[in-house]
């Protein structure tokens, strides 16, 4: 893991539970062998979609996690052909993208077991 990551992370919320099964089954297809293949090798570390336990709201985040901001821009026009697919669904959706600053491995001493 880098320190330097950059991350696109975007909360989404779902007209419908319906909805989002269809936006996870055209994640599914649109992260196929050779497409993740392609994304590795140009500094995308993960993508992920976790979905938010929140009562009656279909909601999920999706998190993009790349090598660095450069990484991002290089992986971008395989993420924008996304659009070019009709979309089975409706959603909310807010973005936002920035780089990690702190989590736990910064804390060797945590890590350690030392309080």
């Amino acid at each position: 893991m880098s320190e330097n990551s950059y991350f696109t992370v975007v909360n989404v919320t779902f007209i419908s539970s319906g909805d989002l099964r269809n936006f996870k089954d055209k994640a599914a297809t649109f992260n196929n062998n050779k497409a993740v293949k392609f994304l590795k090798e140009n500094g995308q570390v993960n993508y992920s979609i976790i979905e938010v336990e929140d009562g009656d709201s279909a909601k999920a985040i999706i998190l993009w996690e790349y090598k660095d901001k450069e990484s991002r821009e290089k992986c971008q026009d395989y993420w924008n052909k996304w659009f070019e697919f009709d979309d089975n669904y409706i959603a909310k959706v807010t973005v936002s993208r920035g780089y990690r600053t702190f989590d736990w491995t910064s804390l060797p001493n945590l890590l350690e077991g030392d309080q």
